[in-house]
Formats: C-alpha cells, sequence, structure tokens
C-alpha cells in the first residue's frame, strides 16, 4: 500500500511539472502543510557518552561552554558529541535531506527535540529530516562558528554512510540536494556554515575538514544575524568577513552575502526573543537587487501573532496550556498585548506550510510560485492568521530599486525615470536595519524608527485621490522588449508603521491602483486599471510592544513591513485587443482608493 501511494504522489509530482512547463496553473493540492503520503521511520544516533564515529574536537572554534555543560554533563569541547534524531521515508530510492538546527536555550533542556513535528511532516513529505543536537553550545557566547562547524562534521558523517556499502543509509540520501533550515542562532548558523562549507574546507577529498557539500536551501527562523563578526576566525585570527583596511573592527566587516543558494526566512510579530526580522537583513543581501542575474528564489513571511519559542514544541511547551498568560512570558522582554499571540500549533502549521512549499520548489522544481507568494493561499494555512510574504523569483529585471543613488526621480535601469504628482510625500530613504545592541547605531534618530528592512525603498504619502507615481520609459523597448519572457509586474509594497498615527488608519488594510501606458499609433492609451487588492492585502502592520506598554515610544516593537504584489501583465491588456504589452511606455500608481495613506514601495521589476 506505502508503495502504491508513493507512485501515486510521483506521479502527480511529475503531472505538476508538466503543467508548470506548459505554463499553466500548479496543480490544486490538500496543502502543504497536511500530512504527506509516505509513512515514516523514526531514528537517532550518536550520544553524549562518547563512541565510535560520535565525537568531534571543536576546540579551536570554541573552547568556554556554559559552567552546566562542563559541571553537570561532563562534555570537553574536544569530544562534543555528534548526535540527532531521524525521522525519513520507509520507502525505498534517494531522499533529499533536510537538516535541523536548534538556537540558544538552557544546555540542560533537549532543544533539537522540539522540531520533531516539522520532521515527521517533512519525512511523510518524501525528506530525510535530520535535527541536531547542540545542546552543548546553548548558555555560551562566541559560539557561532561552532554551530556551523558542528553542522558541517554531521553532514560528513551522511557522506560517508550515504556512500557505504551495507550502511543503513546506503543509497537512500541524495547529497546532492541538501537544505538546511535553521531557529533563532541556528538561522544565522546554517548561513555560516553555507560560507565555510567553502572557505574553511581542505580542497583534499580525504581531509577530515574537507566539506564542499551541495546546499541548494536555506531556510531560517526567526534568526539572529551578524553575531559571526563579533568571532575571530582560526584561520586568520581576525574578525570573520574583517575588512582589510580595518579588520579589527567587526562594525566594518562584511556581513555574509547569499547568491549561490536559495534563502528564505519566517518571523513571528511578537517574537519576544529575537525581537527585529533580522532574517530580512539576509534576506535584502541574498540574491540582490543590484545582482544583474540572480540564480535562485528567495522569500521572507511575518506571520503575525507568532511567537519566537513557538516554533519549537520544547521550548513552547510552557506555552501550550496558557499561551495567552503570563506563564508563556520570558520576563522584560515578553512582547504584549498577550491577546494578539496565535497558539503555537498554528505557528508550527504556518512554518510547515511556507518551508514545504520552498522546498518543493527549490529542490523538485516544483512551481509553488501562487502558495509562497499567497496568491492561491494554502488550503492548510491555520485560519485566521495573516501572514505577510515577499518573494522574488531567479528570473527577473529590475525597473527600480533605489539604491543606486538618493535621487527619487533616477530609475535602476537604463531608461527609466520617476516621477509623482500631488503627493504629500515622496523621498527615498533608507529602512535601518537594528543593531544597536551591535555597533550602538542609535534607534531613536531614525525618522521612522520601526522599518528595520535594511534597504533603500521609497517612502509615499498622499492625501487626496488624485496623487499617482509614475514610471516613465525611453522608448517602448525599454521595457516592451523584456515582458514577453518576464510576463508578471512585482513589487513591494506595505503600510509604513506610525507610532503617531497620521496617514495609515489603525488596523485598516491599505490600497491603491496600477496601470500601464501603452503605445497604439503614436498616440499614449491607459490600460485596464487594477486594484491592489485584488491580488494581495496590504495589512496594517501588527502592534507589539513590550512591558513598558504601547504608549511608550522604546518598548514598541512594532515593524513596517512590505510585501511582494504580483499581477500578470496579461491582465492590463484583458478585453483590449488594440493594446500590446511590447508597447509599454509608463506604469502608474494611482492613489485613489483610501482617502490618506503612507507607504513603501520597492523592488519594481518584470519577472517569471
Amino acid at each position: 500500500m506505502a508503495l502504491f501511494k508513493n507512485l501515486i504522489t510521483n506521479a502527480a509530482r511529475t503531472a505538476s511539472l508538466l503543467l508548470a512547463l506548459l505554463g499553466a496553473s500548479p496543480m490544486a493540492h490538500a496543502g502543504y502543510g497536511d500530512p504527506g503520503t509516505y509513512s515514516v521511520i523514526q531514528e537517532s544516533y550518536g550520544s553524549w557518552t562518547g563512541g565510535a564515529n560520535t565525537t568531534t574536537d571543536i576546540r579551536s572554534y570554541f573552547d568556554s561552554p556554559a559552567s552546566h555543560v562542563t559541571d553537570v554533563l561532563g562534555i570537553t569541547m574536544d569530544k562534543a558529541p555528534l548526535r540527532a534524531t531521524v525521522f525519513r521515508p520507509s520507502a525505498t530510492g534517494k531522499f533529499p535531506i533536510v537538516f535541523i538546527l536548534h538556537g540558544n536555550h538552557a544546555p540542560e533542556e533537549a532543544s533539537f527535540q522540539g522540531y520533531a513535528y516539522l520532521q515527521q511532516h517533512l519525512a511523510s513529505q518524501g525528506y530525510i529530516a535530520v535535527a541536531i543536537d547542540e545542546d552543548f553550545l546553548n548558555g555560551a557566547v562566541g559560539e557561532m562558528d561552532a554551530r556551523a562547524i558542528v553542522l558541517l562534521r554531521h553532514m560528513q558523517l551522511w557522506r560517508k554512510w550515504s556512500t557505504t556499502f551495507g550502511n543503513q543509509y546506503y543509497n537512500k540520501v541524495d547529497m546532492t540536494k541538501i537544505a538546511l533550515v535553521g531557529h533563532s542562532r541556528g538561522g544565522e548558523a546554517i548561513a555560516v556554515a553555507k560560507v565555510l562549507n567553502t572557505t574553511h574546507s581542505s580542497s583534499l577529498t580525504t581531509s577530515p575538514d574537507y566539506y564542499k557539500f551541495n546546499i541548494a536551501a536555506l531556510f531560517s527562523i526567526a534568526p539572529t544575524d551578524k553575531y559571526i563578526l563579533m568571532e575571530i576566525d582560526p584561520k586568520t585570527q581576525k574578525p570573520y568577513f574583517a575588512n582589510a583596511a580595518n579588520p579589527d573592527d567587526p562594525s566594518q566587516s562584511t556581513p555574509i552575502v547569499l547568491d549561490d543558494a536559495a534563502y528564505a526566512t519566517l518571523q513571528g510579530s511578537r517574537d519576544e526573543d529575537v525581537g527585529f526580522f533580522y532574517g530580512q537583513n539576509q534576506y535584502e543581501r541574498a540574491q540582490r537587487a543590484t545582482l544583474a542575474t540572480p540564480t535562485h528564489i528567495k522569500a521572507a513571511y511575518m506571520v503575525n501573532g507568532a511567537n519566537h519559542k513557538h516554533f519549537n514544541s520544547v521550548w513552547a511547551a510552557p506555552c501550550v496550556a496558557g499561551y495567552t498568560s503570563e506563564a508563556c512570558a520570558d520576563g522584560y522582554f515578553h512582547v504584549r498585548p498577550l491577546a494578539g499571540l496565535i497558539r503555537p500549533d498554528q505557528s508550527q502549521q504556518a512554518l510547515k506550510v511556507y518551508l514545504t512549499a520552498y522546498l518543493e520548489n527549490v529542490l523538485r522544481t516544483v512551481d509553488t510560485t501562487n502558495v509562497l507568494t499567497n496568491r492561491t493561499p494554502d488550503a492548510s494555512l491555520p485560519a485566521g492568521v495573516t501572514i505577510v510574504p515577499r518573494y522574488q523569483s531567479k528570473g527577473r529585471v529590475l525597473l527600480n530599486h533605489y539604491q543606486e543613488d538618493t535621487s527619487a526621480s533616477t530609475g535602476s535601469r537604463s531608461g527609466v525615470t520617476n516621477a509623482g504628482s500631488n503627493l504629500f510625500e515622496m523621498q527615498e530613504m533608507y529602512l535601518f536595519p537594528n543593531e544597536v545592541w551591535f555597533f550602538g547605531i542609535p534607534m531613536a534618530y531614525q525618522d521612522y524608527p520601526h522599518s528595520y528592512l535594511a534597504t533603500n525603498a521609497l517612502r509615499l504619502a498622499w492625501q487626496n485621490s488624485t496623487a499617482e507615481y509614475r514610471l516613465n520609459f525611453a522608448t517602448t523597448t525599454t521595457v516592451g522588449s523584456l515582458v514577453s519572457s518576464n510576463p508578471v509586474l512585482s513589487f513591494d509594497a506595505g503600510q509604513m508603521y506610525e507610532f503617531t498615527q497620521d496617514k495609515n488608519p489603525k488596523g485598516v488594510d491599505q490600497d491603491f491602483t496600477v496601470h500601464l501606458l501603452v503605445n497604439y499609433l503614436g498616440t499614449t492609451y491607459t490600460s485596464n486599471t487594477l486594484a491592489v487588492s485584488n491580488y494581495a492585502r496590504l495589512p496594517y502592520p501588527d502592534r507589539a510592544y513590550q512591558v513598558a506598554g504601547e504608549d511608550n515610544l522604546g518598548s514598541d516593537f512594532s515593524h513596517s513591513m512590505l510585501r511582494t504584489v504580483r499581477i500578470p501583465l496579461a491582465d492590463f491588456v484583458a478585453g483590449k485587443p488594440t493594446l500590446a504589452l511590447s508597447q509599454i511606455k509608463g506604469i502608474v500608481f494611482k492613489f485613489n482608493q483610501k482617502p490618506t495613506g503612507r507607504v513603501l514601495l520597492d523592488n519594481i521589476q518584470v519577472t517569471k
């Protein structure tokens, strides 16, 4: 019966891929968050008591563990344990492998066991899911590189096992399709591992430091960012990724840039631990806007009401019965209002949906774009939970990314210029990546201190229905020559959070329209005018604050959020046979749906 189910599943995946190649809509499915068809085997390997192939020496990276680790658990860094739990399909054949890395917590608690729900789900979907124990690194600082190295050494075990005849994993693991999933510090560690996989690997395949794995996908859950810049690289004895001109100043070091793998991240708006969405910093650097030819997708998700610990069932255990009570609080940093928290199972369900759809897209080349962008919301998403997505496909041509200068009139693509009329505000601005804990950058000195997006964007505000923002093209070929291979207009838009309410009414979705200017026989015509709300919600940012209260600016952790809007270009000319997309002369954003508003706009592009 299991084999029969697997055959059906594989046939469905093949059909879905064929439809995608033919340009058809993705096949309907029960939901990426629903259990898959594979029966699951649960296993484990390694122990804290040692034994063959179960320990590794990481002292060159980290040798100052928490006292509980050495005094109570008896673990030393020359014999750091390599142990993990494994959930895998029971079927024959090779399957992609997903390594899951937890974050910082009390070292006496088994944090790695908190992802069993996710492992069970992934294994039922046809993935080998390995949750790695790094609890011996918890309760300390300066261990980020060690987290990454331990992960890579687990991967070495799997490379050996999968190619050793007689091993239980022989010919069961597709080591060409590797995904890394990390939570909190683990979410940063997977990015570090992706880099050290090359920079700290020996070129000799027989060396104990040979890595060079084919890491295709990274997915970080409420990650930290730039902790690694505060640590010393044992190879150079300087801070990691140091600036050559000033190598001893970590504030001048170069953050990790991921251009050779897919990247996705997910965060809760009520995160009491990693209060800022640092994953968006990495998102902006991955497949960055100034990259001429991106080769991988990227995605980012804000789950309104989700809490940091809820994505790990061990960490969430005190919250299951009282997730809206102080029993779930983490002291001063607990984010309120408690009534806005969603349940742990809802947070976990959202993670299952987007992670599975993402892995299917990257590792199995199934077109899940409509699910990843919420264009067709997945049937298994938790009901009533607002999720704000961002997405970029690997094929795109940017018209405006606002990185080239500070002039709002300059386009990013040659032949593109910008203009506004009747706007209250039109200004390019840097959206501040809050790093006050690291380098002392004063958050309160910003004009808009709730925009933590680590990029340049355009701020637009209006207070009348005639306000508009236009992209003008020098010739019809400026964009018209691109649309046959890039048939979607995509842009990031979102309401700006205002501590002192001004243009955006609290709790109300924002909306505006878009239309094209098209040349026909020397005359410019207007295309269909399309409301953004027909393609995506632009919700008011979720209110979140600490114990000092919602009326205290320093206590307010609310985030301005961008979300990706994707509009098929064909919709603009539907029913207008004389208008050809190859003759586009401009794009107009018209702010006539709401009497006032203040929004951010970024990454205007034509894309696949």
